[in-house]
C-alpha cells in the first residue's frame, strides 16, 4: 500500500469514528429527552391535584375580592376620605365639586392586596393533602391584577414545594382570567360621577335617568343619607355577573354635594 492510499484509509477511519461518536451522542440525547419528557408528564400528573387546588383558591379569593372592593368603592384598605356605612368604609367619589375617584390601576392594586392577604384562608396550609404530600409554600406571595376590557387578569407568584416519596416537585406561577367587564363598570361609574360634578347640588338628576335608559343590564339606587351626602349603589344584572357572583354585582360609592342655601 502506498502512502496516499494509507492516508486516505486513515481519513476514512477517522470519519467513521466521528460519525459513530455523533450518532451515539444524538441517540443518547434523544433517549434523555424522551426520558425527561416522560418524567415531566409523570410529574405533572403527580402534582395536578395540587395545582388545580391552588387555581380554585385563586379564583374563589379573586371573586370574593372583587365583591368586597365593590362594596367598598374599589378599595380593600380604608380610603383616605370615606363615609362609614354599616361595616364598610365607602369612599367619596366626588366631594363638594371635586372628583376623588380612584384609577383602575389603584383598584387593581387593592384587589391584589386582598388576594395576597386572604388566599391563605382558602389554601388552609394544604391540609387537604396531608395524607398524600408534604407541601410547603413560600412566604413571599406576589399578586398582580389588571383590569382590562372584558376581563380581569390576575398573576400569582407563590413558590410551592411538593414532596412525595422523597421526590420533589415545584410550582410557582399561576394565571387567572376572569370573564367579567370591571373595566366597563368603572367607565359607567365615571359617567355617573361626571354627571354629578356638572350639577353640584343634589337634585336626583334627570341626566342620570337618561344614562340608565342606555342599558338594561344595570340599575342605580340613589340613597340620600343627608342633605349633602348621597350613597350610590350600582347593580350589574348581566348574565356574566350572575354567573360569576351568583348575584347581581354591587359597587357603591358616596358623593358629597354643596349645601343647599
Amino acid at each position: 500500500m502506498n502512502m496516499g492510499s494509507k492516508k486516505r484509509g486513515q481519513v476514512t477511519l477517522f470519519v467513521i469514528i466521528a460519525i459513530v461518536i455523533v450518532a451515539a451522542f444524538l441517540a443518547g440525547f434523544l433517549l434523555y429527552q424522551n426520558s425527561h419528557e416522560k418524567n415531566q408528564i409523570k410529574a405533572n400528573a403527580e402534582i395536578a391535584p395540587v395545582k388545580e387546588y391552588i387555581e380554585i383558591c385563586l379564583k374563589d379569593t379573586a371573586v370574593n375580592g372583587i365583591k368586597f372592593i365593590g362594596m367598598q368603592g374599589g378599595y380593600y384598605h380604608e380610603p383616605e376620605n370615606y363615609f362609614a356605612f354599616e361595616e364598610y368604609a365607602i369612599p367619596y367619589y366626588s366631594y363638594e365639586g371635586k372628583k376623588q375617584m380612584p384609577s383602575k390601576e389603584i383598584i387593581g392594586q387593592e384587589l391584589s392586596s386582598y388576594i395576597r392577604d386572604n388566599i391563605d384562608y382558602c389554601l388552609d396550609n394544604f391540609s387537604l393533602f396531608n395524607k398524600s404530600f408534604n407541601i410547603s409554600a413560600g412566604k413571599n406571595v406576589f399578586v398582580n391584577s389588571k383590569i382590562i376590557k372584558e376581563s380581569v387578569i390576575i398573576n400569582l407568584n407563590l413558590p410551592v414545594i411538593i414532596t412525595k416519596r422523597g421526590e420533589k416537585f415545584y410550582l410557582e406561577n399561576f394565571t387567572l382570567s376572569l370573564d367579567y367587564d370591571l373595566f366597563g363598570v368603572y367607565d359607567t361609574l365615571q359617567d355617573i360621577v361626571e354627571i354629578g360634578l356638572k350639577n353640584p347640588l343634589y337634585t336626583n338628576d334627570a341626566l342620570l335617568l337618561d344614562l340608565l335608559k342606555q342599558s338594561g343590564n344595570f340599575s342605580i339606587i340613589q340613597n340620600p343619607i343627608t342633605n349633602q351626602v348621597v350613597l350610590f349603589v350600582f347593580l350589574d344584572n348581566s348574565t356574566k355577573a350572575i354567573n360569576l357572583f351568583n348575584n347581581p354585582y354591587t359597587f357603591q360609592f358616596v358623593s358629597k354635594y354643596l349645601p343647599i342655601k
